[in-house]
């Protein structure tokens, strides 16, 4: 027994110390060892004769394979982990409540509503997260620690990252907020506690996005400076590769800010910080297809931003990078998400930019080549700012320019039906604008115009279409 009880106090530190020490240094590979090792001791595939600190043990192990599987993006597999561990851990509820116990159950249902998430399945997440939050108020009140307090604010923020996406956007500056102060407060008291810190940047960069949608630029560029701020204090103490991956994830967000609000170089100077972290963390993990997608989407900026500047050689070259990175990820087998996307608008941008180097046939080459990869990757149902940005092009580059009407009257139509004053994209309006624009039908008393100069938006020079 005394042999037993050192053997489960060493998979007690492998699992929770160990762990602790090798997820900020992103080593996958070990961490599913780590959990694989620990069920081969148990030597179970269920969790039926096991109770107490085996069960807990046995459940953290099936976690720490879910989230292993979860940065692989392998989602099926990843909530039959977790799935099996709330079906253990409600029985060992019934039977007895510990603090353990309720904190792995809660760890659970935000894990489960954590893929629905990204597999967009907003509903499910919901129903998950809202039982993530009351059980995180359940321990909070029964045992009063500031990390209950911390993960009360987590789920806030989850929530609000919901509701943002469902519209509902005085609900979710509701949300955000409330797990912002809860944050705040936390770290006055803890100024040193680095996860926190981190923690507190993620609702500082949920609150820009929420801000950029309603069209506060400038707002929104503050919020994210804020996060980076508190980021780049963690990287600078810590060799935290989630922060330095956030870091570059808050880079990519500001040029986005930058370019939209019009200053241009600024968002160039982003770009660049963007990549040169990026870099860094692929040379040391080449495979992390976060990483990968991110450089790509950082390059295809690049490309977008030198096309407004005029500088179409440097938009080029910044293309042929990402195409270079979309090539090798096709070799080794490492699909990234969002590549169809990022493949239509890589052709779109060769087209603009050959187009306004007078090479004519080339560009309407690659516009031919963007519409097939459309259809390759989304069917019937492409993102619509995708799909204008491709007929828009279309419409400039088309010959002969006759037909270039009616591609106009269809994307408009598309717009039309989606844009509302009331709930407005302001990505979808800039588009709808330089439609009509293009058509000749373009009004100062427009009120999608005016919505639009009264917001933060300042690209007016995209395509080379200017508002009047």
């Amino acid at each position: 027994m005394a042999i037993r009880g050192s053997a489960e106090n060493l998979i007690s530190f492998i699992l929770y110390d160990l762990k602790e020490k090798l997820e900020p240094l992103g080593k996958l590979e070990l961490l599913d060892l780590v959990a694989q090792k620990t069920l081969d001791y148990f030597k179970l595939d269920g969790a039926s004769s096991l109770t107490d600190d085996n069960l807990l043990r046995w459940v953290s192990a099936l976690h720490l394979l879910g989230q292993v599987d979860i940065s692989k993006h392998h989602y099926k597999q990843a909530k039959q982990y977790f799935t099996r561990t709330i079906s253990a851990l409600e029985t060992e509820l019934d039977r007895n409540q510990s603090e353990k116990a309720l904190e792995l159950y809660m760890l659970a249902n935000y894990w489960l509503g954590y893929i629905h998430y990204l597999e967009a399945e907003y509903m499910k997440a919901k129903t998950f997260w809202l039982r993530y939050k009351e059980i995180a108020d359940t321990l909070f009140r029964h045992y009063s620690a500031n990390q209950w307090q911390l993960e009360i604010s987590n789920s806030l923020n989850n929530l609000g990252a919901l509701a943002e996406i469902e519209n509902e956007l005085v609900q979710a500056s509701s949300y955000f907020e409330q797990s912002y102060e809860i944050k705040r407060k936390l770290l006055v008291s803890q100024p040193n506690n680095l996860s926190l810190r981190q923690d507190l940047a993620d609702t500082r960069s949920w609150q820009s996005n929420l801000e950029a949608k309603a069209g506060h630029l400038k707002k929104a560029i503050t919020l994210s400076q804020e996060a980076l701020k508190e980021v780049t204090v963690i990287a600078e103490i810590s060799a935290d590769k989630t922060a330095q991956h956030q870091i570059s994830e808050l880079n990519h967000s500001l040029a986005l800010l930058w370019l939209d609000n019009g200053e241009l170089h600024k968002a160039l100077e982003h770009v660049q910080a963007t990549q040169t972290t990026l870099t860094e963390l692929i040379s040391h993990d080449p495979q992390n297809k976060d990483y990968i997608t991110l450089l790509v989407w950082s390059y295809l900026l690049q490309s977008r931003t030198f096309i407004i500047l005029g500088n179409y050689d440097k938009a080029l070259i910044a293309m042929d990078s990402a195409q270079a990175l979309l090539h090798e990820t096709n070799r080794n087998k490492t699909a990234i998400t969002e590549i169809g996307e990022a493949l239509t608008l890589l052709n779109i941008y060769r087209g603009q930019a050959f187009y306004q180097l007078r090479q004519h046939l080339t560009a309407q080459r690659f516009i031919t080549l963007a519409e097939s990869t459309l259809k390759e990757h989304f069917d019937n149902s492409p993102p619509l700012t995708l799909l204008a940005n491709l007929y828009l092009t279309k419409a400039i580059t088309q010959q002969p320019h006759d037909k270039s009407s009616e591609t106009l009257e269809f994307i408009k139509s598309k717009l039309a039906s989606e844009i509302k004053i009331r709930q407005p994209n302001y990505k979808l309006i800039y588009f709808y604008l330089v439609t009509l624009k293009m058509l000749g039908e373009l009004s100062v008393e427009d009120e999608f115009l005016k919505l639009y100069e009264n917001s933060d938006f300042k690209n007016n020079r995209y395509l080379d279409v200017r508002l009047p």
